[in-house]
């Protein structure tokens, strides 16, 4: 006759990878393993959104991502999803997921006794991958990582050291200061390319905000810097290009 497994200790317990909390994870297990860079533990009633930030903060944080329990108190009582709307609990499983689709995420339910009242429940358990090739977004452009304890946002310089760090980022991503608009690029060209997609916008744009829209640089403290694809199309002399990528940093 097989014997119950040995309860977990909090030792034991800080010596497992994220890939063994999945597989192990039991009532006992998601009660004990507390908050850190493995474990998060959500109400039930997170908005999908908020959701989505923390599958962008675990696919980008090195170098295992992590797991979120959702129905699981931060004191380590079990709360459970019966008292929330089954269509609140699909959303979880499905428009988070949507919010941040570049982030690779399994779910499974654990059941559980809820610590209340003793009554049959589950808890929601979400294993997010880290993405080892590429920043993860959500739909709303940003980007989070973990450090020590806390969610962070990541600004621009970050995303892109992050990219660089991920070797995402493509010539013609990358933003060129050296190249100074408009000096540096054919008037025509981009003239024709401006007045064609001011004809499909609502509001009036400087050109330099159009070529922005169109995600052919950004504007720093109003100044307009072209990125590699910029430079390709419209630049007087793009070839300038390879040996410029070493020299010019990130800005």
């Amino acid at each position: 006759m097989s014997q119950p497994p040995l309860p977990f200790t909090s030792d034991k317990i800080t010596t497992l990878s994220v890939d063994q909390l999945w597989e192990l994870a039991d009532p006992d297990l998601l009660g004990k393993a507390k908050e850190d860079r493995r474990v998060e533990r959500k109400p039930a009633a997170i908005r999908p959104q908020e959701l989505a930030e923390y599958f962008s903060m675990r696919a980008n944080t090195a170098t295992e991502g992590g797991v979120i329990a959702i129905g699981v108190a931060n004191d380590g009582t079990m709360a459970g999803h019966r008292c929330i709307e089954i269509e609140h609990i699909n959303k979880l499983e499905s428009e988070a997921h949507t919010r941040c689709p570049d982030a690779h995420v399994q779910p499974k339910r654990i059941l559980v006794k809820r610590t209340v009242d003793g009554a049959d429940d589950f808890v929601l358990l979400l294993r997010v991958h880290y993405h080892p090739n590429r920043v993860v977004h959500t739909t709303s452009g940003d980007a989070f990582i973990r450090r020590g304890e806390s969610k962070n946002r990541l600004t621009p310089h970050e995303i892109r050291d992050l990219q660089n760090d991920k070797g995402e980022v493509r010539v013609e991503q990358e933003l060129y200061p050296s190249y100074k608009f408009p000096h540096d690029f054919k008037p025509a060209l981009v003239r024709d390319f401006v007045t064609n997609v001011r004809a499909n916008l609502t509001e009036r744009h400087a050109d330099e905000e159009v070529l922005a829209i169109r995600r052919l640089g950004e504007l720093k403290s109003g100044t307009f810097v072209p990125n590699g694809a910029c430079v390709l199309l419209f630049a007087s002399d793009p070839l300038l290009i390879p040996r410029r990528a070493s020299a010019f940093p990130s800005v």
